[in-house]
């Protein structure tokens, strides 16, 4: 993989570059499918992002405990919490998603996630 500030080859063991001491670049792939299959905030923790990352999760541990605090009782009444909870996180999911494809979705030192082992 070839280090994004300055064009050295840095190996898959090293975290940051030697000949700059930039950090390694986080790729595409991994981001993707971590947020594909993991969607509750995986993904921004891979690249650094925390506090998205701890809201994502916060609104996802919202929808499902008022989902199944509701269940659990019965009450299958006021929904309002779990589905606004649920719908914000579904398009924040969505977007994420989104903008890895089209490479507009940045680690946190807003550096662009590499596309594949040499560098891209």
């Amino acid at each position: 993989m070839l280090c994004v500030e300055c064009g050295t080859n840095v190996n898959e063991i090293d975290r940051f570059c030697r000949g700059c001491g930039a950090p390694r670049a986080k790729r595409r792939k991994t981001a993707l499918l971590l947020c594909v299959f993991l969607g509750f905030g995986v993904h921004r923790f891979y690249v650094g992002r925390t506090g998205g990352a701890v809201g994502m999760l916060a609104l996802c541990v919202l929808c499902c405990a008022s989902l199944g605090l509701r269940f659990c009782r019965g009450e299958i009444g006021f929904l309002a919490p779990a589905v606004l909870s649920g719908l914000a996180w579904a398009v924040w999911w969505l977007t994420d998603i989104a903008r890895i494809c089209r490479g507009k979705f940045f680690d946190k030192d807003d550096r662009p996630l590499v596309k594949g082992p040499t560098g891209e």
